[in-house]
């Protein structure tokens, strides 16, 4: 009996699983702030179908200027009346030339232009959105992997920290309420590593999702999961500028007020669309035919014409409609222009809530340095006090950890900093000024 599976030679069978292994895209190892922006750029459909709308806006102003161009028709007519012997044939080619419209294909193909326009600058609104929520995601999860060298050392303080109380109070040297203050706090503490854990992955999920990238590096449990290295390294020196700088930044390069602008223009384009279609329209026509006709005499007719000409199309008086549509375009302007100084007026009001909370950021960040330095200086101490056996291991672990704590919130501090300052880019549409 023959076995129905399907025999590959020895080197396919060899060949397949590494390639497939290699189709699919291994995590990095590290990854940077920008590294992480520009993957999820990529990754983004609903940015890719902004795209496609901006091309179709951009053919759709190329088809409004095509109105400018010939038009040349061919119709052939066969056939036969009651009593003719033969079917007639007539042949005609005709050709058309607009020369001039007031509402035509150059006010058209205007008007479709900035339509193309803002569409593309829909793209640049989403991908500052995009940017932005990349940057915030990956500053927390930089912030995340940071503390778990605290958390570790929090989980081995706190667990011989409840130990040595274990032991005191088994020998009744502990006060009872002391006992369950050390009980209390070491559940605390156990509740807090594990909820770091979850954040941790969830934060590190997230931020997948936006990059479209896998950032683990091995399976397993949450606590022992291998993740990317994030890198990134707070600037040693922020430079603040007044205020009315970040109002001028983002008045030149906010993409929202650029299509509020487009927009009235668009408004002004439809105004005289409806005054030129009161005008007159002038086109070039030129036609030659043939025609060949058997009566039923018997008689044969074969005859060919040509003709040219201009035409002038002027409708005098259309109802009212096309004075109603400038009224309504009129309308539509005022409402853009409104629309624009709001947009305005938002964006100053963003910008300084951003700016004075990045100033505020600064403050704060400054004193945390003083406190981090004071720290690192006692944890010094502490560690001298050890070498010389004034303190127990038990007790330089506690100041470690302290120290290791004070370490964490100088980061957090910095990333603090480093979002607010990004609100603030974000705020005047991340000028390459500030960026530099």
């Amino acid at each position: 009996m023959t076995s129905a599976r399907k025999k590959y030679p020895a080197f396919v069978l060899i060949f397949l699983p590494s390639f497939l292994i290699a189709t699919k895209p291994a995590p990095p190892q590290q990854l940077s702030i920008q590294e992480a922006v520009a993957s999820a750029l990529k990754h983004r459909p609903d940015l890719e179908a902004l795209t496609f709308a901006t091309q179709a806006n951009k053919s759709a102003a190329k088809g409004a200027i095509a109105g400018y161009y010939p038009t040349i028709t061919f119709n052939n007519t066969l056939w036969q009346e009651i009593g003719q012997n033969h079917p007639a044939n007539s042949a005609l080619l005709t050709a058309n030339q607009l020369l001039y419209s007031f509402s035509g294909p150059i006010q058209n193909y205007k008007r479709a232009k900035k339509y193309a326009e803002i569409s593309k600058l829909d793209e640049d609104v989403l991908t500052n959105k995009i940017k932005l929520e990349v940057e915030r995601t990956f500053l927390q999860a930089w912030f995340l992997q940071q503390q778990r060298v605290t958390i570790t050392a929090l989980k081995k303080s706190s667990t011989e920290t409840y130990t040595k109380a274990k032991h005191e109070n088994k020998l009744e040297l502990l006060d009872k309420n002391v006992w369950l203050t050390n009980t209390e706090q070491y559940a605390s503490s156990i509740s807090n590593i594990d909820q770091y854990y979850d954040d941790t992955i969830t934060t590190y999920k997230r931020l997948e999702f936006l990059m479209g990238q896998s950032l683990l590096l091995t399976e397993g449990d949450t606590s022992k999961k291998v993740l990317t290295k994030l890198v990134w390294r707070p600037l040693k020196k922020s430079i603040v500028h007044p205020l009315a700088t970040y109002y001028n930044l983002a008045i030149n390069n906010r993409p929202e007020l650029e299509q509020a602008i487009k927009k009235i223009d668009i408004e002004r384009y439809n105004i005289q669309l409806a005054q030129g279609s009161r005008l007159p329209t002038i086109s070039a026509n030129a036609s030659a035919g043939h025609q060949a006709l058997v009566y039923p005499s018997g008689i044969n007719i074969n005859r060919g014409y040509h003709s040219m000409g201009l035409t002038v199309d002027w409708t005098i008086f259309d109802g009212l409609v096309t004075q109603y549509k400038e009224q309504q375009s009129e309308a539509n302007k005022v409402k853009e222009i409104l629309n624009k100084e709001q947009t305005v007026l938002s964006i100053k009001q963003e910008v300084q809530d951003k700016y004075f909370a990045y100033s505020k950021a600064l403050t704060k960040l400054k004193a945390q340095k003083i406190s981090y330095v004071r720290a690192h200086n006692e944890f010094v101490l502490r560690k001298q006090e050890l070498e010389i056996g004034q303190i127990s291991p038990v007790d330089f672990q506690t100041a470690k950890t302290n120290w290791e704590q004070s370490q964490l919130d100088w980061y957090a501090a910095n990333v603090v900093t480093e979002l607010s300052k990004r609100d603030l880019w974000y705020a005047c549409g991340y000028p390459e000024f500030l960026q530099s």
